[in-house]
């Protein structure tokens, strides 16, 4: 029997020192995104330079990347962008007191995240949601929890 690899080693990715906050993969896992100076970035697991996606002038609470190559993002409501870049578009506005986290993509084109009324929720406070596209209220999956994935 071979003998087990070493574990790996973590580094930083060049292009990302200091200034990385919600990281997020891409679909094939070679390209890391991220926030940082008011604009949502992408730079490759290998390191280089950062490319801007889109001004974002607050840190996002959280964001994903589907395979259709678009990244979702939440501020008080749920924000998207090409995965190349561009202008971003709100795709679920917040309600009155509402916060979005953590958006995810289904593959029926619902999104699933979290929906609280307050920026500095609890669990208990919290609500686990999806919202199909053509649906003006999301449907509640879990009263009391948050990050789903």
């Amino acid at each position: 029997m071979p003998a087990p690899s070493p574990p790996a080693e973590a580094a930083p990715v060049r292009g990302t020192e200091g200034v990385a906050f919600s990281p997020f993969f891409s679909p094939d896992g070679q390209t890391i995104g991220f926030w940082a100076a008011g604009e949502l970035r992408k730079v490759p697991i290998g390191g280089g330079a950062a490319v801007k996606l889109a001004d974002v002038p607050t840190q996002p609470f959280g964001a994903s990347w589907t395979a259709d190559n678009t990244v979702y993002y939440a501020l008080d409501g749920i924000w998207r962008v090409a995965g190349d870049g561009g202008e971003p578009q709100e795709v679920i506005p917040a309600g009155e007191g509402e916060f979005h986290h953590g958006p995810h993509l289904l593959p029926d084109g619902s999104l699933l995240y979290t929906l609280s009324t307050s920026d500095d929720a609890t669990w208990d406070d919290s609500r686990i949601v999806v919202r199909r596209p053509d649906d003006d209220e999301p449907t509640v999956l879990v009263s009391g929890g948050r990050d789903a994935r």
